[in-house]
């Protein structure tokens, strides 16, 4: 066993597991379009994208992006310029992505998991002139809409397919739909140039993605192409098994940090089929699963949940499966066992793919190795990424093995949050060396194989008799000693702690009740109750608000 070495940032032992490849310079100085463009020129017959089984090729992503490109300055928007996307995976979504790429104009999307409020708010903060709306989108949120004086382009879902789809829903709109006040996406196309100067950069805004306000207003992200070009060189060069022309399902919605840069940009940059799903809901995932037989699949841990309590997956075949991921939260131990079980029993050689990170850093900080790994771990840092824990009061960096707050260092970091200095300097932080940290809030260790270890959040805790307890280490107790395969404990502002437990057997709250009565101090509120699965939310993560029940 390798000895404690000292501290994670000097000593890096995550490195053990790398073969000492670095990043090509000369593709992280390109945009996502010239990435994808030169990693696939030569291969423009091969699949890019898969829609309800319409199979696009390389070359035609290449002339749909071009004419969007062509389209977006003929309309009037330049370089520099932001546009609004409120829509899912279409492939017209990713044309209108790798376009804002080409021209140099940054893409909001819309997190269409938040309230109405929320949705609203992003939209009048908005500078921008044009949003770019699916149909189906723009139906629910008509009035929204309608309050708003920018200039709304709607787009069917079914453009491409086949032209009896695209009649039927021309024909179901007519009635719904008021010409005068959106443009359709056909008509929006023709208004075309080619005369634009295409001369961005990788350090060019590309995206905004919208936080998903668990811990209060939802903050607007923005990335550089840079950030997207990095985080699929760090895939690539940390030998990751991702291979040309696999198939990789995404059903993540685009604005989700991870539904962009995993699972679109990083796979087309590297030659990977993408099969696009703008329906988000377990049941249909592991349909499209059954159907597309890809070999690359990634779900947030509440979707392994239900797949797993449900039995979704009884009968099915994953033999197919090269990789299948889980991030979104960190997993448990137990958890994981169960996920890898489920694998095994379903015919897929591989174990479960576990992974970390936060959207103001691009979706990724950790994964899994395929050199070492120990459950319950969220895995390694990616090559260029460094994490450590410290203790924020002093500013010293921890230990390894030992516990504090987690911070990291990544090449894929945001730009800052939109329009907002104070914000963004709040997100940085410097340890007592001077040097600069990003914070990722949660509490954790680096251990001496350079794994990660995420025990929670950092304001997960309650203070019970002059007694500060982090809500994690309660469900470590819990998870340690009661037959229960997961545990979610969440506290209100009356400081009720609700502990939350997945468990088919009837005898586990009274089991639960006991381990807690003599783990709190005395005189602790606190409520037990058994689910068959957690609720989870637009995000696919736990619904922790749905968690405060009596």
């Amino acid at each position: 066993m390798q000895q404690n070495k000292g501290y994670p940032s000097k000593d890096r032992p995550w490195m053990q597991w790398y073969n000492g490849q670095t990043a090509d310079d000369e593709v992280l100085n390109r945009t996502v379009w010239e990435n994808v463009f030169q990693g696939n020129k030569d291969h423009d017959d091969e699949i890019a994208l898969v829609y309800q089984n319409v199979k696009i090729t390389y070359k035609t992503l290449f002339d749909r992006t071009e004419e969007v490109a062509n389209a977006l300055v003929g309309n009037g928007i330049r370089k520099g310029d932001r546009i609004i996307i409120c829509a899912t995976g279409t492939p017209e979504t990713v044309y209108i992505l790798l376009a804002c790429s080409k021209v140099g104009i940054c893409a909001e999307m819309i997190n269409l998991s938040l309230g109405r409020d929320a949705i609203e708010s992003a939209l009048m903060e908005s500078k921008a002139q044009y949003i770019f709306c699916l149909d189906k989108i723009y139906l629910k949120l008509q009035n929204l809409f309608e309050q708003t004086e920018k200039k709304i382009v709607v787009i069917p879902v079914t453009y491409s397919l086949p032209l009896v789809l695209q009649v039927f829903l021309k024909i179901i709109n007519k009635e719904k739909f008021d010409l005068h006040k959106v443009i359709r996406w056909k008509d929006f196309l023709l208004n075309s140039t080619e005369k634009f100067d295409d001369n961005t950069n990788s350090e060019s805004e590309l995206v905004i993605v919208f936080s998903s306000g668990s811990t209060g207003k939802s903050k607007a992200i923005v990335h550089t192409n840079h950030s997207y070009t990095t985080i699929s060189e760090e895939y690539r060069i940390c030998e990751y098994p991702f291979k040309r022309n696999d198939v990789f399902l995404n059903q993540i919605p685009f604005f989700i940090a991870s539904g962009l840069s995993f699972m679109l940009m990083a796979p087309l940059m590297l030659g990977i089929t993408v099969i696009l799903e703008p329906e988000y809901e377990p049941k249909k995932w592991v349909d499209d699963i059954s159907k597309y037989k890809p070999e690359v699949i990634c779900a947030t841990k509440g979707f392994w949940d239900v797949a797993i309590h449900e039995k979704l997956f009884v009968g099915k075949d994953l033999s197919h499966l090269n990789i299948a991921v889980q991030g979104g939260e960190p997993n448990t131990e137990k958890m994981e066992k169960e996920i890898n079980e489920l694998l095994k029993t379903c015919g897929c050689k591989n174990q479960i793919v576990v992974g970390y990170g936060m959207s103001e850093l691009n979706g990724t900080l950790t994964t899994s190795s395929f050199k070492h790994h120990t459950l319950g771990s969220t895995g390694i840092p990616l090559p260029d990424v460094i994490v450590s824990a410290f203790d924020t009061n002093t500013g010293i960096e921890s230990p390894i093995n030992e516990r504090g707050e987690l911070m990291a260092m990544s090449p894929c970091t945001m730009k800052e949050y939109a329009d907002n200095i104070e914000l963004t300097e709040k997100f940085k932080w410097r340890d007592a060396s001077g040097r600069l940290w990003y914070r990722t809030g949660d509490v954790g260790y680096v251990d001496e194989f350079g794994e990660v270890y995420v025990l929670g959040r950092a304001l997960d805790v309650v203070e019970v008799s002059n007694k500060k307890i982090y809500l994690f280490d309660i469900e470590k107790e819990i998870i340690d000693r009661a037959n229960v395969s997961s545990c979610k404990v969440v506290v209100d502002d009356a400081a009720t702690i609700f502990i939350n437990i997945i468990s088919d057997d009837d005898e586990s709250v009274d089991e639960v009740n006991n381990i807690i009565e003599k783990h709190l101090p005395p005189n602790t509120k606190f409520k037990v109750k058994a689910w068959k699965e957690f609720p989870i939310n637009a995000n696919g993560k736990c619904d922790r608000e749905a968690l405060k029940v009596e």
